[in-house]
């Protein structure tokens, strides 16, 4: 399958596009190498409606199977810094390749969006039970105020746990052309951007999750990434898409929850989110994010 060729850019994401890969360069994140063997993707009703606000707390270690697992989040004032995750194995951030090919959706200034539904060209859908996910970033190291003008980019897997940028076994199929579920929004002066998508699938050995990263705002102390995470969902809202639609088949048969996760399993108290809906109108997840900026 070949790409169309890309839309010309606007002056506005030429912009967002030169200032996010001047930050990206400094980094040295271009160009590493990180390995995609880490098994820590994304997996494959009745609309009664449904809130859940649970910390999603949960005792015990992890049993393995994914590297990277969660960092203790250390407190500051009244916020608690995200713990910290593994971005792999399909993270299309620059940091690894796929067939011999870097991916890095970075390069093409489209990627600058908060519906990631389709291909970043509008084509291929994704089909699913709809969500929007809010992030609002506070700073541990500034009295936990808001952050505005940070870069939170968000990833996950289709509602059958496939990726986009991905080909190989691991990840189902060949979608190495495809950009969709995938994007990157701006903090407004609140600190809140809000995404479009549909609510992931998963697949044997992952729960429910969302993939984050955030990225500072254009000036030069800030050359670094701020936090890598996942956001969790609670087992409430999850098996009410999964067993009462028929969207997720896949998903529904794949039953990881938070507690058995090679990544939550050691605990989810500072990603998980708070998610009110039904499977009928959708479903809204919102999350306070503290990072060390």
């Amino acid at each position: 399958m070949s790409r169309q060729a890309p839309n010309p850019l606007d002056s506005s994401r030429l912009t967002e596009l030169r200032r996010f890969m001047t930050r990206r360069r400094a980094m040295g994140l271009i160009g590493a190498g990180a390995a995609a063997a880490l098994v820590a993707g994304c997996g494959g009703g009745g609309s009664e409606g449904t809130t859940d606000s649970s910390s999603g707390s949960s005792g015990g270690s992890s049993s393995g199977g994914t590297t990277g697992g969660t960092t203790g989040g250390s407190s500051s004032g009244t916020c608690t810094r995200v713990a910290e995750e593994t971005n792999g194995p399909f993270p299309a951030d620059g940091t690894n390749t796929n067939g011999g090919v870097l991916k890095n959706v970075f390069t093409d200034s489209r990627a600058f969006r908060t519906d990631i539904r389709s291909d970043f060209d509008g084509t291929n859908t994704q089909t699913g039970t709809p969500l929007t996910v809010t992030v609002t970033l506070q700073n541990v190291n500034g009295s936990c105020g808001v952050l505005a003008g940070y870069y939170v980019y968000v990833w996950h897997c289709s509602r059958n746990g496939n990726y986009s940028q991905y080909s190989g076994t691991m990840n189902g199929g060949d979608f190495s052309d495809r950009t969709w579920l995938r994007g990157v929004g701006r903090t407004d002066t609140n600190g809140q951007v809000t995404f479009t998508t549909i609510f992931p699938g998963r697949y044997a050995g992952r729960a429910t999750h969302i993939h984050f990263e955030v990225y500072p705002d254009g000036t030069p102390e800030h050359n670094e990434v701020v936090a890598t995470s996942q956001l969790a969902f609670p087992a409430s809202v999850t098996s009410q898409v999964y067993t009462n639609t028929t969207l997720y088949p896949s998903s529904a048969a794949n039953n990881t929850t938070n507690e058995r996760d090679n990544v939550f399993s050691d605990g989810t108290d500072t990603e998980m989110v708070t998610i009110s809906g039904s499977n009928a109108l959708g479903y809204a997840a919102s999350i306070t994010v503290a990072v060390a900026a």
